[in-house]
């Protein structure tokens, strides 16, 4: 199977959205990469949009005035 991390990866890539995963962990730099050898279905990716996205970790309009992105 694969991590909620990698899902999520993946979602953006398929997406087209460039991503800066961020860990310290090698085991975790590892498991970032290995979203390559999946894909998810339309389904997946249309589940996965609908998802509330109001919360984000960081602020971009806090810190620079820059919109929150769909």
């Amino acid at each position: 199977g694969k991590s909620s991390a990698q899902v999520a990866l993946r979602w953006t890539i398929q997406r087209g959205v460039t991503t800066n995963p961020h860990t310290l962990k090698e085991n975790e730099m590892v498991e970032n990469l290995n979203i390559f050898d999946f894909s998810l279905s339309h389904d997946d990716m249309d589940t996965i949009g609908s998802m509330e996205r109001r919360h984000h970790y960081l602020r971009p309009d806090a810190w620079y005035g820059l919109p929150y992105w769909d």
